[in-house]
């Protein structure tokens, strides 16, 4: 009856705030680690506690189905969009649990060590770049046609990398005379760029909890592994 009571109770606290539905105007996605204090199935709302032990009431994006299993007391790690006085969830994970079979019964009790807020990072990070890889893969496919019809000339790959990452550092050497060729030039950067915009985003936020060793080695295992997100993006072709 305790956890029912607190439940209620935090979200009659939260009932006052009025969420949008996704505009826009919404920020960059954040990532928090938090407690679930209480869950609104019909209403499509949680409480949380954040890791500063503030309660706030988020309201759940329409692309999640819902809730699946997700009850008071889990510990998650959410992304968020946040506006003026309200947040939205766009993903939850809920948090890994140390096994209890893992600390040895004869040390004495020690502090324990908090490394929540890293594999939060690693896991929000690798989410973004496995997310951003898919759209990178349809991009491989323009690309592929751009080698085949255009008359690339071979140049330097890179190792874990895309090959059209080279339109981006001005080193692609190719036969650009035709229509054909500058059309699909174009859609390499029209498709490239948010990508390179979302990867960017991405890594600013990983770099203040993750170690530049951490973040290559997430990028390695989708082929994003580029220092050249922040590159200015090319100039489209006249048709």
């Amino acid at each position: 009856m305790g956890a029912v009571a607190l439940c209620a109770t935090a979200l009659a606290a939260a009932e006052g705030t009025t969420i949008p539905k996704g505009t826009s105007d919404d920020g960059p996605p954040t990532y928090t680690n938090a407690e679930v204090v209480a869950v609104d199935v019909t209403g499509r709302t949680l409480v949380i506690r954040n890791a500063k032990g503030v309660e706030e009431k988020v309201q759940l994006d329409d692309a999640l189905a819902g809730f699946d299993d997700l009850k008071a007391g889990d510990r998650v790690i959410l992304t968020l969009r946040r506006g003026p006085g309200w947040a939205r969830v766009s993903s939850i994970d809920k948090s890994r649990a140390v096994p209890a079979s893992q600390v040895a019964a004869s040390s004495p009790p020690s502090p324990p060590v908090d490394n929540s807020e890293d594999l939060a990072s690693r896991e929000a990070f690798g989410a973004q770049v496995a997310s951003l890889a898919a759209q990178a893969d349809r991009v491989d496919h323009v690309w592929n046609e751009f080698r085949r019809a255009c008359k690339l000339m071979p140049g330097n790959p890179h190792e874990g990398a895309r090959g059209w990452f080279a339109i981006w550092e001005g080193s692609v050497r190719a036969d650009l005379s035709g229509g054909f060729c500058r059309d699909l030039f174009n859609q390499i950067v029209d498709l490239g760029e948010p990508i390179n915009a979302g990867m960017t985003a991405a890594e600013d936020v990983a770099r203040r909890t993750l170690l530049p060793g951490d973040i290559r080695e997430i990028r390695r295992q989708y082929r994003m592994d580029w220092d050249g997100w922040a590159l200015t993006p090319p100039k489209r072709l006249e048709q």
